[in-house]
């Protein structure tokens, strides 16, 4: 049988531990979540049941230091949304406050919207 060379994909990314951070009236807390990487950088994760359980945005993509960038209803949502906004800076170098330094908010929102992310939340 011939080879398939219509598919050069890589395999998708093995789940790993992401402690994620969200603001509280109290201040930060942490969490531990399981995450995947789709691009360097940026991971996936779904939400604790107990974490905004009345969200239908239930997945996030979030930023390696463990801070939020968007919300999505599906998971292949927050994939697809990690992807569109890779080209906008280098996720995997730079901190929280150099994104909000150097990523235009107007062109992240722009790019999340068409794959139907929703919230931007670190800027």
């Amino acid at each position: 049988m011939p080879e398939n060379t219509t598919t050069n994909a890589a395999p998708p990314a093995a789940p790993e531990p992401l402690t994620i951070v969200w603001r509280t009236e109290n201040g930060d807390r942490t969490r531990t979540v399981t995450a995947t990487s789709p691009v360097p950088g940026l991971f996936v994760y779904e939400l604790p049941d107990d974490m905004s359980p009345n969200s239908p945005y239930r997945w996030r993509i979030g930023h390696h230091s463990g801070y939020g960038v968007a919300a999505a209803m599906f998971e292949d949502d927050a994939v697809r949304g990690a992807h569109r906004i890779a080209g906008l800076a280098d996720w995997a170098e730079q901190s929280p406050a150099e994104l909000r330094d150097h990523v235009d908010i107007e062109e992240l929102y722009d790019r999340l919207a068409q794959v139907s992310c929703e919230h931007p939340s670190w800027a």
